[in-house]
């Protein structure tokens, strides 16, 4: 009601002229020195805050996207994108607030988002650089601040933030003959992140490019025809063989490259089968390291691994290799350890921290580990209540041997009672989705048919 009434009284406009004082002073004032005095710094940051109160993704959305659009049409965004590419001499603490202002200004609003990408730095060298790219080349620079290149990340998710046309625009930025090589992109910015050897700069590289991904599976195939060229001796390898390459030649160091490693995989290979053919040859390592790891940060690569591990076991479509890869966890790690991993994921303090807020609220740049849209994506993912029927179905094919008959039926009861009310009874009494009914039984005939009709009858 409050915000309402803000909205009503014009006095967003009222903050503009305000923030403009702040920035400039008046013109009986003396001339600026350029140093900054602490009480002006508090001032502007304290404005800051108010406009992000009214545009936070706390509040409801009919509050959030009116003041989304009065900021646009009080020219109060174009200010703050003005602040934000300005060479003012600012200090990092008000350059950071403004830079967190933006993002959550454009958030979620096209109209915003698309003004934002027109806007554009003319650098001393008299290159013309797009908002976007600046905001990537100091997330990738190793000497900025560490709160700065968590905004300017978390001001590029915003970008990306259910913008489509964004999103597609960035993967474009990646494709064979898009543009010249030598031109600066969102798209190559990107790519040497993920190919650093910064874990901090790998990790928000990762994140990214997975944000690229969500909620359009579309792309993921188009990524698919990215090549990367890694050294001059060696011809390009595609951009999804050389992430997954990364994965197996990290082995068991570089805990939080890893993690973001393996959440863009597992959102890349999310229904998307022609990814998963290209790194089938890596998927062993998953296997390996399902069961190693005590530690908190071990647990949460444990829980990420098993996932994925679901994800190519929901997604491969040659029988064979479905059979192979079944027998796979079977034989190598065991059903329960892959559920049991998934489970533990989210009892973690990474994942409890990184669930809050969309953006990061880390302190420090060993703490960056899940990343806030992966979870809820998680969280909303069929893949554990399929693959859990897959690995159910699994054990009735090795029950129809005769040997350890008793102990399979015991097992699939015990974990039925765990797991089957959180996961499958919600994911497929859905009105929506009798379809995967459909799909399990087409897949695995009468054994799919059978531990779905006994987990409805729980």
């Amino acid at each position: 009601m409050n915000q309402q009434l803000f909205r009503e009284n014009n006095l967003i406009s009222r903050l503009g002229v305000v923030l403009n004082t702040f920035l400039y002073g008046n013109e009986e004032d003396e001339p600026d020195n350029g140093e900054w005095v602490k009480q002006r710094t508090a001032n502007i940051i304290f404005l800051l805050q108010v406009i992000r109160s009214l545009v936070s993704p706390d509040n409801s959305v009919t509050n959030t996207h009116a003041a989304q659009k009065a900021l646009h049409q009080t020219k109060m965004l174009a200010e703050l994108c003005r602040v934000l590419l300005s060479e003012m001499g600012l200090p990092v603490e008000v350059l950071t607030e403004t830079v967190i202002a933006v993002a959550e200004a454009i958030r979620g609003n096209y109209t915003n988002q698309e003004y934002f990408a027109s806007t554009s730095l003319i650098t001393n060298e008299n290159v013309n650089r797009s908002s976007l790219v600046v905001l990537l080349i100091s997330m990738t620079a190793e000497k900025q601040p560490f709160k700065m290149r968590c905004a300017v990340f978390y001001c590029f998710l915003s970008y990306l933030h259910d913008n489509e046309f964004g999103k597609t625009k960035v993967i474009e930025t990646l494709l064979p003959a898009s543009q010249p090589e030598t031109t600066l992109s969102t798209g190559s910015l990107i790519c040497q992140a993920i190919t650093s050897g910064e874990s901090v700069q790998c990790w928000f590289g990762c994140v990214s490019l997975l944000y690229c991904l969500l909620d359009v599976e579309h792309l993921s195939e188009q990524l698919l025809r990215v090549q990367l060229s890694t050294t001059i001796d060696h011809p390009p390898i595609s951009l999804l063989k050389h992430v997954s390459n990364l994965l197996v030649s990290m082995g068991n160091r570089r805990v939080q490259m890893r993690a973001g490693v393996l959440m863009l995989l597992s959102t890349w290979l999310n229904n998307c089968p022609a990814a998963l053919v290209l790194i089938h040859t890596n998927v062993d390592c998953l296997v390996d390291d399902c069961g190693e790891g005590t530690e908190s940060e071990q647990q949460v690569l444990k829980g990420l691994m098993a996932f994925l591990l679901l994800v190519c076991l929901q997604n491969v479509e040659d029988a064979n290799a479905r059979t192979s890869l079944e027998q796979l966890v079977d034989r190598r790690v065991g059903r329960e350890v892959v559920i049991g991993a998934v489970e533990g994921l989210s009892r973690t303090e990474q994942f409890v921290r990184a669930a809050q807020k969309p953006q990061p609220l880390t302190k420090t740049p060993n703490e960056l580990f899940l990343d806030y849209h992966f979870i809820k994506m998680f969280k909303a993912s069929e893949v554990f209540g399929e693959s859990y029927l897959l690995l159910c179905v699994i054990s009735c094919s090795a029950a129809h041997s005769g040997a350890g008959m008793y102990e399979t039926r015991a097992m699939i009861r015990r974990k039925e009672a765990e797991y089957v009310p959180n996961f499958v009874i919600g994911t497929f009494k859905r009105r929506d989705n009798h379809r995967n009914v459909a799909r399990f039984v087409q897949l695995h005939h009468d054994l799919y048919a059978h531990v779905y009709v006994r987990f409805l009858l729980l």
